[in-house]
């Protein structure tokens, strides 16, 4: 799990105008609803400022930086996103923050490519709910959920939830050791099904043709085959 950083958001979207409008009433709207902050260009850039550095303003304020991938976003965002990511950020920080989105059958930037990103593939209507939930998982999983709900975007049962799968990996350590705790405890205390029992021991007897044992008390009967 990625070391605590302080974030001012937890998704940043880079997308071509072309897709403006399914990213502002499909896609963020789905973000927010799970309680994440995303930053996007229309809403939180600073009016007057240059384009590009905003954008870098925005990537390296964000957690996560969701790139929607179709082909007009290669031919409008890409070379610019290229040369502030290589400027910005190493590849080891590229591979943890950047979280490709295909929107659109398009071939893949060289710099995404290099280090083989898994991708979020949303071509199809089919595939979007579940790689959505993919998505958020992904993020969810990796960035700590608030305090406590901070607004009614984060409503106390989906903090629940985003607060289980954050902490899923401890949950489950702590869940097996507290078992093999309870069942020392049981050893050590005699408790069912660990407590003692009485046995019969023989020194030095042989019983060869024995079918059946049986306890009179005190007295061991053994049944055996005829010879």
């Amino acid at each position: 799990m990625r070391k605590q950083e302080s974030f001012l958001y937890d998704v940043f979207i880079s997308y071509s105008s072309a897709d403006q409008s399914w990213v502002t009433q499909w896609l963020l709207p789905h973000l927010e609803r799970a309680g994440l902050r995303v930053a996007i260009d229309f809403r939180d850039f600073v009016v007057g400022a240059p384009r590009l550095e905003e954008v870098q303003r925005f990537v390296t304020q964000s957690h996560f930086v969701i790139t929607v991938l179709t082909p007009a976003w290669q031919e409008s965002e890409w070379n610019e996103f290229a040369t502030l990511l290589g400027r910005t950020l190493d590849p080891a920080a590229r591979r943890r923050k950047l979280l490709p989105l295909v929107l659109q059958p398009t071939s893949l930037p060289p710099l995404l490519l290099a280090p083989r990103l898994e991708v979020a593939d949303f071509t199809t209507e089919a595939k979007r709910p579940q790689e959505l939930a993919r998505l958020l998982r992904t993020i969810q999983q990796t960035i700590p959920p608030r305090v406590w709900p901070d607004g009614p975007e984060l409503t106390p049962p989906l903090w629940w939830r985003w607060w289980l799968r954050y902490h899923h990996r401890q949950l489950r350590l702590g869940g097996a050791l507290v078992v093999v705790l309870l069942l020392t405890l049981m050893m050590a205390a005699r408790i069912a099904p660990f407590q003692d029992r009485l046995v019969w021991l023989a020194d030095s007897a042989e019983f060869p043709n024995a079918v059946a044992l049986h306890s009179t008390g005190t007295t061991l009967i053994v049944g055996a085959e005829n010879v």
